[in-house]
């Protein structure tokens, strides 16, 4: 009863899906603590998972493709070591990849003769500062990058070392978007970062750092990319769960690929 008065006080604030997403959290550390006969009984059992706040239109998940391209502009504009959140923001921007990937993406996962990074693992951003493992089995992978961003990569790579050397430091963890501070930026100073340059630059809706991944995604699939490539590419659990995520995305094309299907029967079926 106490974790049910919990769950509906989160309600009152959180939408449904943020309030599932908890439950399975606490669930799962439940049944590990029944596994360990530290308890006995698993009270998240038979809950109700209600919400009084409305979950947001897909719309306004991510931004329009002119959009994400001046908010690009602007980042590469402003782009140092000083400014790092630029950097991190173009990289999700064109990767498809959450904060804490990106937070903990190293120098040797960083390819730039074969064109692709290899996700390994996230990144704690507690006082351990240290790595931790990337979300589910198959977020541990590799996305190909476009020449572009190597580019901008390459430029950030010898900006750092000019200014590690100059101060005589050395990082032992190879953190590609480690800062002149030394520091790894936390995800809510990325996020907060993120809301005031597109309050600046007057682009609707503002999305979270996460929006970013669903803007990568988005542009992907209105261009006809396969959706089983970008479910691989964002590093889906399974071609489902891209589905169901970007299904009003797919239902967008639905037309153009009927008029497609008809024309590819006509043609070879008389």
């Amino acid at each position: 009863m106490e974790y049910q008065k919990m769950l509906n006080t989160y309600g009152k604030t959180h939408v449904k899906e943020s309030i599932s997403k908890l439950n399975s959290r606490i669930r799962a550390i439940v049944q590990d603590a029944i596994q360990e006969r530290i308890i006995y009984t698993d009270f998240t059992h038979g809950v109700t998972i209600a919400s009084q706040k409305a979950s947001k239109p897909e719309e306004a998940k991510y931004i329009n493709e002119n959009d994400a391209k001046a908010l690009k502009s602007d980042c590469l504009k402003h782009a140092s070591m000083n400014k790092m959140v630029n950097y991190e923001i173009i990289f999700s921007l064109m990767t498809g990849c959450r904060i804490g990937e990106v937070s903990g993406l190293t120098w040797d996962n960083v390819h730039f003769k074969k064109k692709n990074v290899y996700i390994k693992h996230g990144f704690n951003y507690s006082k351990v500062q240290n790595f931790k493992k990337v979300k589910t089995e198959t977020s541990d992978r590799e996305i190909a990058i476009s020449n572009s961003l190597i580019t901008i990569l390459k430029q950030l790579k010898k900006e750092q070392q000019e200014l590690f050397l100059k101060k005589g430091y050395r990082d032992e963890q190879n953190l590609v978007f480690k800062n002149s501070n030394f520091n790894i930026i936390s995800d809510s100073a990325a996020n907060q970062a993120l809301s005031d340059k597109l309050k600046k630059l007057e682009i609707f809706p503002i999305i979270t750092f996460h929006g970013l991944r669903h803007t990568h995604a988005s542009i992907l699939i209105s261009h006809g990319v396969d959706i089983a490539y970008v479910s691989q590419r964002l590093g889906h659990k399974n071609i489902a769960i891209t589905l169901s995520t970007y299904a009003h995305l797919l239902q967008n094309g639905k037309k153009e690929q009927e008029e497609k299907t008809n024309q590819i029967l006509d043609e070879n079926l008389g």
